[in-house]
């Protein structure tokens, strides 16, 4: 409101202090506020914080934190965002600890589940170099939800995703696959345009198949598409 005056480093030194709600920080501001609110600059008092409170080694640790990251046998989505999270930590790491594009990408395509990368990497005209970071996230959630779909990989569900009524599908082997995709039925609801009952839908509206034990396809507001129909599994 008045962008033309400056806080005097005393007073943002108070208001800081005041703000230090854990028991460790409120202690340690109690006992030195007579020293700290005499400091000279607000990025001296920023500078005596951090070497109280934030480890000396904390970029070297939060740097390997980002390459322990791996998909293993989790959702593609909960992968990437605990390598974002890991970035993020890492801005403020300076020269040689910050996480560009391209490191992203590199960990991406390489520290996913072995099969996704595979699938992706095999992918016709797949320009690796050239794609931007969002594409490349885009492209793998696609690839990840066919393969999820055709029971390639069998993902450990998030809760989040649990919540959202969303179960593991029983088992196809290949042949029940290829017997599903030449009648043109689902791989969700392992039903067929012969099948009693059956309504032409997609992989966002799938009814499910109660005789089996497999629930209607999820709200798509909780979950990407997961579940793809035969006629679709191709494209």
């Amino acid at each position: 409101m008045n962008s033309d005056k400056a806080i005097k480093p005393l007073l943002q030194i108070v208001l800081a202090g005041l703000k230090m709600d854990s028991p460790p920080a409120k202690h340690w501001w109690n006992k030195n506020c007579e020293e700290l609110k005499l400091l000279p600059t607000w990025a001296t008092f920023s500078q005596r914080v951090k070497d109280r409170f934030v480890p000396a080694n904390w970029r070297m640790d939060a740097l390997a934190k980002f390459y322990k990251i791996s998909q293993g046998s989790s959702q593609f989505l909960d992968f990437v965002t605990a390598i974002q999270t890991a970035r993020n930590s890492l801005t403020s790491g300076g020269t040689g600890f910050m996480v560009n594009d391209s490191i992203q990408k590199n960990h991406l395509l390489f520290f996913c589940h072995p099969i996704l990368s595979l699938h992706v990497r095999s992918i016709p005209n797949f320009k690796y170099g050239d794609i931007k970071l969002d594409t490349l996230i885009g492209l793998m959630a696609s690839t990840w939800d066919s393969m999820v779909a055709e029971n390639i990989v069998r993902p450990v569900l998030s809760s989040h995703l649990s919540n959202a009524g969303l179960a593991p599908l029983p088992f196809l082997s290949d042949s029940e696959r290829k017997r599903l995709k030449l009648a043109g039925g689902c791989f969700r609801c392992q039903r067929t345009p012969t099948s009693p009952g059956w309504v032409a839908h997609g992989s966002h509206d799938c009814p499910g198949n109660k005789a089996k034990g497999i629930p209607p396809a999820p709200p798509q507001h909780h979950v990407s598409a997961v579940f793809y129909s035969v006629s679709n599994a191709d494209s």
